[in-house]
């Protein structure tokens, strides 16, 4: 079955020109994500934070958990990592979670991020994300988030929010 759908997908983008999303290709390759859209209209952020509760389950499934900014769509490939840092012009951002059992992590770790599909722009968004820690991983695997709450140190506008947490290949579990 994975054998046929590899190359389907494949041809797909022999002929057609068409790539899948990166949720396709993990799917296809048994990476495990758990992404949940916290807002899909404008956020203007601020030093005040803002606090979302997400709709559906947000876990941690693997080492990689992180909450992202969508700041803009239709940026072409190469030019997301300039894009997010000319965009975000030295403003710092800040996200706790709060767990079912109560427990409070912080995140602030920047990174960028870039999809073909995006989750709340069509096409070619650029978001960027907060993650817990830089290079460590200090929320457990199997932790429900309960809230988010994200504020920035100045101004900023985004088009809006989501969580994300990845299980790759090597840490799927851990």
């Amino acid at each position: 079955m994975k054998h046929s759908l590899f190359l389907s997908l494949f041809c797909c983008s022999l002929v057609a020109g068409c790539v899948p999303s990166s949720d396709t290709l993990d799917a296809l390759f048994g990476v495990k994500n758990n992404t949940v859209v916290l807002a899909s209209s404008t956020l203007e952020l601020s030093q005040v934070s803002v606090t979302f509760t997400p709709q559906s389950n947000a876990e941690v499934v693997g080492k990689d958990a992180s909450i992202c900014l969508v700041l803009k769509g239709g940026v072409p490939l190469g030019d997301g990592e300039g894009e997010v840092l000319r965009i975000l012009n030295g403003v710092k951002i800040n996200a706790t979670i709060t767990t079912e059992g109560g427990g409070v992590h912080e995140f602030g770790c920047l990174s960028k991020n870039w999809e073909r599909s995006g989750r709340i722009a069509p096409s070619g968004e650029i978001a960027a994300c907060v993650q817990s820690s830089c290079g460590n991983r200090t929320v457990p695997v199997g932790t429900k988030v309960r809230s988010v709450s994200i504020s920035t140190s100045g101004p900023l506008t985004a088009m809006g929010a989501y969580w994300h947490s990845r299980a790759g290949l090597e840490g799927a579990g851990t």
